[in-house]
């Protein structure tokens, strides 16, 4: 075990596990206004614009209703990072293949 410096190294993101009975039919589900039966709401996110709830958005460009906000350190922070690492990850890949050293 070793420490983390929870601000260069790690980030906890706590997610569910969506069975696929859960995201069936979710293109009906989840419309704005839909009205499903007991157990059968959409369980796919749509995020509030501006994380903000009380926005007159009611619904997306494609008619799916808000249900859930963004995480914007995620957004903004965590995921550049990410990214960025995961392209530097590439990038040394593929150098490794061309110099046929894996």
């Amino acid at each position: 075990d070793r420490f983390t410096d929870e601000i260069r190294q790690a980030v906890m993101l706590h997610t569910k596990t969506t069975v696929p009975e859960y995201t069936t039919d979710w293109k009906t589900r989840c419309k704005a206004g839909a009205k499903t039966a007991h157990g059968k709401d959409c369980r796919v996110g749509f995020p509030w614009p501006q994380n903000d709830a009380m926005s007159h958005s009611k619904a997306t460009a494609d008619g799916f209703g808000h249900n859930c906000f963004t995480n914007e350190k995620l957004a903004n922070f965590w995921i550049p990072q990410l990214r960025d690492a995961i392209g530097k990850r590439n990038v040394r890949i593929e150098y490794l293949h061309n110099m046929n050293m894996i």
